[in-house]
């Protein structure tokens, strides 16, 4: 399997424990490696009141550290 659809069951995992996670990725040009670049945003959502509370958790260009990021959430630890 690979890292984007560990990365969509861990999202439907986390979902069934009530979590909401969201994966967010943005491209942008990198002048350093002359080359397009992908940027992961990891972010959680918490229903506070009658709002909703989006915290960014995790920024990289890593997809395997997003993997890791929620695999730790699913087992319970922070971050």
């Amino acid at each position: 399997m690979n890292l984007r659809g560990m990365v969509k069951k861990l999202q439907i995992a986390l979902c069934n424990q009530g979590k909401q996670y969201k994966v967010d990725h943005k491209q942008t040009y990198s002048p350093k490696t002359n080359r397009m670049v992908t940027k992961y945003i990891v972010i959680h959502t918490e229903r506070v009141g009658d709002r909703n509370k989006n915290t960014t958790v995790l920024e990289t260009y890593k997809l395997y550290e997003v993997v890791n990021c929620l695999a730790a959430a699913y087992r319970g630890e922070s971050g």
